[in-house]
């Protein structure tokens, strides 16, 4: 299927997009299907930590990418150009993208899903093209961009096809620690122990805990279903998660399969700049969530400042 579109507006003017990080703060992985995948249960946020996306749409060339970062690949192993591929193929419309990169790769924090979802909200809304086709296209692209294309607070379900937006929540301080060290991730599913044999906490506990405002709950409530195979593999990152309770974080997890991990930061809480963290090579930064329409996640380059 590819999209029969139509402009709303003239396009082929270079627009500024943010793609927000994504972070798990509850992940379970549920029965392998019949196609190979696992059914997933998950609370998504984005955070304010951002990729800088320049785009300009024209009506001739191919699909272009320039990063800022020299290891990311330029064709269609890049979730951008393959967006751009599966949503406008046999139509007129080709982009031209740089790509300034603020959110770490292999983290597990969504940077290529990010800029995929966040270039498929663009494209749809300024060439009217139907929800239902974005997401059947995002799924395409990858299990995380379905959710990338609607953001903010979110229950994903499935692959990451069902994608259920939390309204009312209240925004939540977090902290992002980088451990500074390669991670290798795709091994992480088969290393998982039997589904009967594994903890399947409530998530819906989690949810009325975070709408009720009863932090202390949420922090106590975050989990990750890859977090104990990992720290088994990677032992330093169960001392980092320490350090962050030990701190004040009133909850801590690996994010997505890791490398970075997630603590819950109090609302009192001094600013994380302000806190003595000398946990070897490690970077910590501080992050809010956003809910999914943020402002300024699209702004028209030659339009000026207000």
């Amino acid at each position: 299927m590819t999209a029969e579109v139509v402009s709303l507006y003239p396009i082929e003017q270079p627009v500024r997009l943010l793609a927000p990080a994504k972070v798990n703060l509850f992940i379970d992985v549920l029965e392998r299907r019949p196609d190979g995948y696992h059914d997933l249960d998950a609370i998504n946020v984005s955070v304010d930590l951002f990729d800088e996306i320049e785009l300009t749409v024209s009506q001739s060339g191919e699909h272009t990418i320039d990063c800022d970062w020299p290891d990311i690949p330029t064709d269609s192993r890049n979730h951008l150009i393959k967006a751009a591929e599966e949503l406008l193929a046999n139509s007129r419309w080709s982009v031209a993208i740089r790509l300034k990169k603020s959110i770490p790769v292999g983290a597990g924090l969504g940077g290529g899903t990010a800029d995929a979802g966040i270039l498929l909200r663009f494209l749809g809304r300024a060439l009217n093209i139907d929800l239902a086709l974005l997401m059947d296209v995002a799924l395409r692209v990858g299990s995380d961009v379905p959710y990338s294309l609607i953001g903010g607070n979110a229950r994903v379900r499935g692959r990451g096809e069902f994608v259920e937006k939390i309204e009312n929540l209240p925004p939540l301080r977090l902290a992002l620690v980088d451990p500074r060290k390669n991670h290798i991730t795709q091994s992480i599913y088969g290393r998982l122990a039997p589904f009967q044999d594994r903890r399947h906490p409530p998530v819906d506990l989690f949810l009325q805990s975070w709408a009720a405002g009863d932090l202390e709950m949420v922090g106590s409530q975050m989990f990750n279903a890859f977090q104990e195979t990992v720290f088994k593999l990677e032992p330093s990152l169960a001392e980092i998660r320490e350090e962050l309770l030990s701190k004040g974080c009133l909850g801590a997890c690996l994010t997505g399969t890791g490398s970075h991990l997630v603590g819950l930061v109090p609302p009192s809480a001094p600013p994380i700049e302000d806190w003595d963290w000398k946990v070897g090579e490690t970077q910590i930064r501080e992050v809010v969530t956003l809910p999914s329409e943020f402002t300024g996640w699209v702004k028209h380059l030659d339009q000026p400042e207000t």
